[in-house]
């Protein structure tokens, strides 16, 4: 299932792909599978987000695991 909690988050922060691929130091691409779930974020990865968003943990659980 496509993450559309986290690529809503983006848009709302006026974020491109690029920039999130940036951030994560990893290429457009292999982002794109990520933000599409078909690869899974890593624990830093996720982190680095969260820190970046200044995400609280409920947030993290919905954004990441539809919670």
């Amino acid at each position: 299932m496509p993450n559309f909690n986290l690529k809503a988050e983006r848009v709302r922060r006026n974020l491109t792909q690029k920039d999130m691929a940036k951030l994560l130091n990893i290429s457009i691409p292999a982002y794109n599978l990520k933000e599409n779930s078909n690869r899974a974020f890593s624990h830093a990865e996720t982190q680095l987000i969260a820190k970046e968003f200044q995400l609280t943990a409920d947030e993290i659980k919905t954004i990441f695991f539809g919670e």
